[in-house]
């Protein structure tokens, strides 16, 4: 080394030591961030080992045990072929209630109705109609066998409700003939819905040629009465105006009738004045009837076969009024309530020469 060099050196002492602090600091960062880079990596890595952890488990609960996994082309066919089992099952189980019910002996309307539970069939003119029930109109509660015929052909409910009560009844018309009600009040009859007139197919109002007769003698017996009027309106009007009429009519008895006073929904001929009535003019005319009776402080009613009433109403109008059901058999299909329930056609009663309607009187206690 020469002497020039060796002065440098003299005059230069903490080079290497400063340049070697220098190198130890940044190795030292280095290594830090080396260090923070691995814990970084580390931490990624545990997260990432988690969550593919949840996805095998979230996977396996898909999979099932049998690990089978489907393209959205399988998952179409599979649907399909659930369908297809789902209709084959639907098909073979109708088919099967269709041949039970056919070897018990029930009729092709009985069968569909135990197929179509939640629908009302009727039958009309040889079709089959169906109309959903309707869930605002009150049900009458009832359960197949609460009613059933007795050995003298009368109706009696024969469920475990202490709460209803029954009455024996007849309705009855100058085609009845004359009536001898103290016989019949003896043979039972505790009530008679009588008919008080109505407008016949020329459009001309009358009164029952026997109302008078039939309503004093019924009372004298002791006989509850009530009074139904054969509905011919064509319009509002023509419905405003019978109610003013059957009104009249009831003027005498207005304290001593405490059965409901009703209306008719007649079947008319198709040559009839009144045959093209829509079911809207229908639900219009007997609203107007029952409100104007209601108003002239009665009970209105609306008489009618299960035709009638689903045919040729709007029930969810005019299910306020109560309901008088044509039923001949004791198996009580009518879904809603009713009051006063006629299921004979040709009954037989004491004091009543030839046949005549029968009727029963349900209801509640505390219903009115």
């Amino acid at each position: 080394m020469s002497h020039e060099q060796q002065k440098k050196e003299k005059r230069n002492p903490n080079r290497e030591r400063s340049l070697y602090l220098v190198n130890l600091i940044a190795l030292s960062l280095v290594a830090l961030a080396a260090v923070a880079l691995a814990g970084i990596l580390f931490v990624r890595a545990r997260r990432s080992d988690r969550e593919l952890e949840n996805a095998n488990a979230q996977l396996s609960a898909l999979e099932g045990d049998d690990k089978t996994l489907y393209t959205e082309d399988e998952v179409s066919q599979k649907t399909q072929e659930a369908r297809r089992e789902g209709r084959q099952e639907e098909g073979n189980a109708i088919r099967t209630q269709i041949q039970s019910s056919l070897e018990s002996g029930d009729s092709v309307t009985g069968m569909l109705r135990n197929l179509f539970s939640d629908d009302i069939v009727v039958v009309s003119d040889g079709r089959y109609y169906f109309y959903p029930v309707i869930s605002t109109v009150e049900k009458n509660g009832f359960a197949d066998g609460n009613f059933s015929f007795g050995d003298d052909g009368t109706l009696s409910y024969v469920g475990s409700d202490a709460a209803i009560s029954t009455q024996k009844g007849v309705d009855v018309s100058s085609a009845n003939g004359e009536i001898d009600w103290n016989a019949a009040a003896e043979a039972g009859v505790q009530f008679a819905m009588i008919r008080a007139g109505g407008r016949d197919d020329d459009g001309k109002l009358y009164a029952d040629a026997r109302f008078e007769q039939n309503m004093d003698g019924a009372i004298a017996a002791g006989i509850q009465v009530g009074a139904y009027w054969s509905l011919g309106a064509k319009d509002k009007e023509e419905a405003s105006e019978e109610e003013d009429y059957m009104l009249t009519l009831l003027s005498p008895y207005r304290d001593k009738i405490s059965y409901p006073v009703a209306v008719i929904i007649r079947n008319v001929p198709q040559d009839s004045r009144i045959f093209a009535l829509t079911r809207t003019e229908w639900t219009d005319n007997l609203d107007t009837f029952c409100s104007g009776i209601q108003a002239g402080g009665y009970n209105a009613m609306i008489y009618g076969s299960l035709a009638g009433f689903v045919m040729k109403t709007d029930l969810a109008a005019i299910g306020g009024y109560q309901r008088w059901i044509q039923e001949f058999s004791d198996d009580l299909y009518f879904p809603y309530s009713f009051a006063i329930w006629q299921y004979e056609s040709e009954g037989s009663v004491a004091g009543i020469d030839g046949s005549v309607h029968l009727d029963l009187a349900v209801q509640r206690t505390g219903v009115k």
